[in-house]
């Protein structure tokens, strides 16, 4: 691949398969829309969560500091193998980010040297609703070598109000697993799947999303971690649970 490809769902399947240094893979954006998600009741039909919620997926979307996390704030999905897309942000004013598609690449040999992104869509404070989750990227074969990125991170909350009418939570990241039964020569530094950071809405400051999940599996190593890059907001984001 080479130059920039948007897509919803793709599963591709090919027997070596290369990203350029130019190429990009996008399902960013592309998953559930505004305010929906996955039914957590287990309902087949998408569920409609209205607020200023972040998107959930690998993690939990990011909300009002004082509030409490129910059911439908829930991470979903498996880690290991993962197929669902990102979860909207709450559609408060009709408005909201989508969340991350999905990617899934199973070849014997994977260089990639670009980006597959399934990033959550971000949201600003005049919005008064949540961004996007990360979607899922899975990559399967038997080598994985290069220096690209793979992403899957929730959306961001952009600051363009300091009005406490305007709430908007971060979304969470969504979940990456590289499955390989040779070798995994990538750095784990470029698979992320980060929550989203939320801008501070007057005095009454939403929370960021949490990180979501990194799956490598190999002959030498069988990690399941949680993608987090730094403390946001005050708040230690760790293993898809956000801890105040």
């Amino acid at each position: 691949v080479a130059g920039s490809v948007t897509v919803g769902v793709a599963n591709i399947t090919a027997g070596s398969f290369t990203v350029t240094e130019d190429g990009i893979i996008s399902a960013s954006g592309r998953g559930y829309l505004k305010g929906y998600g996955p039914n957590f009741e287990g309902g087949s039909l998408p569920q409609l969560k209205n607020g200023w919620d972040g998107g959930r997926h690998g993690g939990v979307g990011g909300q009002a500091k004082e509030a409490l996390y129910l059911d439908n704030d829930s991470p979903y999905g498996d880690a290991r193998f993962p197929t669902e897309m990102g979860a909207g942000g709450g559609s408060r004013n009709n408005k909201g980010g989508r969340g991350g598609g999905i990617v899934w690449i199973r070849s014997k040999t994977v260089q990639m040297d670009g980006v597959i992104q399934a990033n959550g869509d971000d949201t600003t404070l005049n919005d008064g609703a949540g961004a996007g989750a990360g979607g899922t990227i899975f990559v399967a074969g038997d080598t994985l070598r290069g220096e690209g990125t793979f992403l899957a991170n929730g959306g961001h909350c952009t600051a363009s109000s300091n009005s406490d009418g305007y709430r908007a939570g971060g979304g969470s990241g969504g979940r990456i697993a590289a499955i390989f039964t040779v070798e995994i020569d990538f750095a784990a530094s470029r698979m992320q799947a980060y929550g989203g950071d939320t801008a501070v809405s007057g005095t009454r400051g939403d929370r960021p999303g949490s990180g979501g999940t990194v799956h490598e599996y190999s002959p030498d190593r069988d990690i399941v971690r949680s993608s987090v890059d730094a403390i946001k907001g005050g708040y230690l984001v760790t293993g898809g649970i956000q801890l105040i």
